[in-house]
């Protein structure tokens, strides 16, 4: 089957051959401005500022000059100028201009008859990957239908049709980049039901192991902003100053939502967590000076406060100011480790009782110490509960062990030598693996700050099968640099590490390091969010000359096999 091309809101102008008309869509007042791509018949362009004296009609010729590396002088607004959909003469050609926006690589899912569904699906690439240039086909599968089709293709200059007839099951579709059978990017939606298709389903194309450029660079960026699921939506934001996005995960398009004016003031970012829960809200708790909390609830664009039943803490109730924290994973359950000097489990429970009241309980045992700035993490094998616990990594006291294992008969043991090691970022490296019974499970740290200093050492934790005491091991020098600050990433054949423009890749099996470039400046801060769709978002942070960070990055995950 050959491409199928399509101009859409792009046309030749009516008095110079050599100039386009493009219909567009804009969406001022957005957390950053991009190019989304085709909304009914238009352009869909999202645009940070607001639609106050022409400021979003010079926010939209400076980002189309940008996008299509013209000359302002070459853009006009023609029609529209106070509205949202706006009309604009560009200075190139019909065909040049879609080929500097990307149009010809949009994806639209076509009728073939009555009996099928037709809805747009947006395949977004990189802002920088050049190398997809060499794709000659692509692959669409559809899950769990088991649906596949393939096209020829002559680098990102494609579009493609499929048929679907309507059912009920909740489904995937996977796109896959290739040249020969090297494939170079891929990507998958979030779930959706074709009974009831979702509107401007997008997917994204990334490599597969490595950190690409989402497009479209972030106006003001916030480096302290906080990022969480939001179970069934997509990723919620919380800037510095209350401002909320919700980034849809089915439309890959950034929402603003309703600002967080707690009574209380705005807690510091460095204070306390944003998470999901089961019902789809997403919870801002900050516990470094009191325990507090507010709801954010999507469906409803609305933040409530949270009320939190204490009542049965007792002196495990406190300032809890570099505690470490935890969500089960049915994400009914927010665990808080210790902090400021209080040594004590504390249980929120995610789940409202009848007065719509959560309570929060101190569980035991308590740790061996405040465990101030540790990593917390479950450990857990394949088969079943045997072995499964908490484990907590390090902390700024200097006369505790590197370790504790809290089991899940709530037994503790604490290993390793004795000192101050914070910051370290934690991966079990056989969590996919054969991990039954009769295996030893390992765990890798690295990173952070040994002794107040930047680190390039490692550990390797070592977590026998039965009632055997765990052990540990320091690699001096694990790594190329020292990396204060790292950024994990997994997939099933490794484990990822990212700072500033260092990406380093270690083989699960073997910890073999390949050292390789990341495409993220990021040094410290910033939140990795992984969607429903299986890509992780780096969103937010510093670069190594303390500027925040201006671009999302995404990660997806190596696949079993080279094709799908």
């Amino acid at each position: 089957m050959s491409p199928t091309n399509a101009t859409g809101p792009v046309r030749p102008g009516p008095a110079d051959s050599r100039a386009s008309e493009l219909d567009v869509q804009v969406v001022p007042r957005a957390s950053q401005s991009r190019v989304v791509g085709l909304h009914d018949g238009r352009l869909k362009i999202q645009l940070a500022a607001p639609p106050v004296d022409g400021a979003a009609n010079a926010a939209l010729v400076d980002l189309l000059a940008d996008t299509l590396a013209v000359p302002r002088a070459q853009i006009e607004v023609l029609r529209g100028h106070t509205g949202k959909r706006k009309t604009l003469r560009i200075g190139l050609p019909a065909t040049e201009l879609l080929r500097r926006l990307g149009l010809a690589a949009l994806l639209l899912l076509a009728p073939a008859c009555e009996s099928t569904y037709s809805f747009p699906i947006h395949v977004v690439l990189p802002d920088d990957q050049d190398e997809l240039a060499r794709a000659d086909n692509v692959t669409l599968a559809l899950a769990p239908q088991n649906v596949q089709i393939n096209y020829e293709v002559d680098g990102t200059d494609f579009s493609v049709g499929i048929e679907l007839e309507p059912d009920s099951e909740t489904s995937t579709l996977s796109v896959y980049l290739a040249e020969g059978t090297e494939l170079l990017a891929w990507g998958r939606s979030a779930p959706f039901v074709l009974a009831s298709p979702q509107d401007d389903l997008a997917i994204y194309l990334s490599p597969p192991g490595a950190l690409s450029t989402f497009p479209g660079k972030i106006g003001s960026p916030d480096p302290a902003v906080l990022a969480s699921p939001a179970l069934g939506r997509g990723m919620l934001l919380l800037d510095s100053d209350g401002a909320t996005g919700l980034f849809n995960a089915f439309t890959l398009a950034t929402e603003v939502g309703a600002t967080l004016k707690p009574a209380a003031g705005l807690p510091d970012p460095a204070d306390g967590a944003l998470v999901p829960d089961s019902l789809g809200n997403v919870w801002r708790v900050a516990w470094a000076e009191s325990l507090r909390a507010n709801i954010y609830v999507p469906g409803e664009d609305r933040w409530d406060d949270a009320t939190l039943n204490t009542a049965v803490l007792g002196s495990a109730n406190g300032p809890r100011a570099g505690a470490a924290h935890l969500l089960d994973a049915s994400l009914e359950r927010l665990l808080i480790f210790g902090g400021g000097e209080l040594a004590s489990v504390l249980e929120i429970d995610l789940r409202p009782d009848d007065a719509s009241a959560h309570l929060v309980t101190a569980l035991s045992p308590t740790l061996d110490s405040p465990r101030r700035a540790a990593t917390a993490m479950y450990l857990v094998r394949s088969d079943g509960d045997v072995g499964e616990g908490v484990l907590l990594v390090g902390g700024d006291d200097p006369e505790v062990a590197l370790a504790s294992l809290i089991r899940a008969d709530e037994t503790r043991v604490s290993f390793g030598g004795a000192e101050a090691w914070t910051g370290l970022r934690c991966a079990q490296l056989d969590r996919d693996a054969d991990a039954d019974a009769d295996a030893t499970v390992r765990v890798l740290c690295l990173g952070g700050l040994r002794s107040g200093v930047a680190t390039a050492d490692a550990i390797v934790l070592n977590f026998p099968p039965g009632a055997a005491e765990p052990s540990l091991t320091v690699m001096p020098a694990f790594l190329p640099q020292p990396v204060a600050d790292p950024r994990l990433f997994e997939d099933p054949a490794a484990v990822y590490a990212q700072s500033g423009p260092q990406w380093f890749r270690v083989d699960r099996r073997t910890l073999e390091l390949e050292s390789l470039t990341s495409a993220s400046p990021r040094v410290r801060g910033g939140h990795s969010v992984l969607l429903s769709t299986g890509a992780t978002f780096l969103v937010g942070g510093w670069t190594g000359d303390d500027r925040p960070v201006d671009h999302w990055h995404v990660f997806v995950p190596t696949l079993a096999s080279t094709k799908p």
